[in-house]
């Protein structure tokens, strides 16, 4: 029985060193978007069991948070100056919330001496909305208070002209763009925080069992809205990616209409409006990760997934 208990103490700490020594590869390099723009991180987010795990302190700094190592107990502090505390032990997926006590699916681990903790679950500590897209090993993480604020560049035409353009026009142009671009080449930034509002409202004004009363559910209603985006598409690249989000939202919401009448269907029966909330849950964590798409095929892989959610 002690040989037993050697062997399986062994196991359990040979597969520790096995996860705490991960290697940061390009299968496995995640990318994270926040409030819809990419960061850089010195050492790159890495995706583990379809979790996302990123250097704690680079992660603290871009959420605007403090983050400590204490090498002794091998345990990351985060918090903020409001009281919020988290700590997360290496190889633990056991961690303390202030008084509370919580568990991560993914235990933080150690790459290359760097502390890497799950990311979405500390953004969802602090408030924010945190979704994975498992197709593109992206987390998109969301400030819902934050405000899209003006850009308070001074670039001016001229000087731009002389860089991208010979002519006023141009300039002027390229200025306006720059000041006002997305993760979508030639795709302002205005444009494409219209659209995603008005998917997230579609997704998330939905109520099961009353899809087909949804105005934001009905064809009328969305071709109207559909419409004001292609009043604001002024670029060839603008139109292209209007059609291809008109295309999704159309997609989105007769997807969300058909598991709606197979509810409506089925409703008494145990277990399906259970299933409902969980496509319902699906859904609109897949529409999140719309502020990670950086091009046409991305929007249009997009449209594809919500359209094969079921329940």
């Amino acid at each position: 029985m002690k040989s037993v208990k050697i062997l399986f103490c062994i196991f359990v700490l040979s597969m520790a060193a096995i996860v705490t020594h991960l290697s940061v590869g390009a299968d496995n390099t995640a990318k994270i978007t926040i409030d819809s723009e990419v960061f850089s991180f010195v050492k790159p987010p890495v995706v583990v069991n379809d979790t996302v795990l990123a250097p704690a302190g680079e992660l603290a700094d871009r959420l605007g948070l403090s983050s400590k190592w204490d090498g002794a107990s091998r345990q990351v502090h985060i918090f903020d100056n409001k009281g919020m505390d988290l700590y997360f032990t290496i190889d633990t997926t056991i961690y303390r919330k202030n008084r509370m006590i919580a568990s991560v699916s993914e235990a933080p681990i150690i790459i290359n001496e760097i502390a890497y903790v799950p990311a979405a679950d500390v953004a969802k500590a602090f408030g924010y909305k945190a979704f994975y897209d498992k197709a593109t090993l992206t987390l998109a993480i969301r400030d819902p208070k934050k405000v899209t604020e003006t850009s308070t560049q001074t670039t001016t035409a001229s000087s731009v002209a002389t860089t991208v353009s010979t002519t006023a026009t141009q300039a002027t142009t390229t200025v306006q763009h720059s000041l006002n671009n997305s993760l979508i080449p030639g795709v302002g930034k205005s444009i494409f925080d219209k659209v995603y509002k008005d998917l997230g409202i579609a997704a998330g004004s939905y109520s099961i069992g009353s899809a087909e009363s949804n105005m934001r559910l009905n064809t009328l209603n969305i071709n109207k809205i559909t419409k004001n985006w292609e009043l604001l598409a002024k670029t060839d690249e603008e139109k292209k990616f209007v059609s291809a989000c008109t295309a999704l939202y159309k997609k989105l919401a007769s997807n969300i209409v058909t598991e709606d009448k197979w509810y409506n269907k089925n409703s008494s029966t145990k277990g399906v409006r259970e299933k409902m909330v969980r496509f319902k849950e699906r859904t609109i964590e897949k529409v999140y990760t719309f502020t990670a798409c950086a091009s046409i095929d991305d929007i249009n892989k997009l449209s594809n997934a919500l359209g094969a959610i079921k329940h």
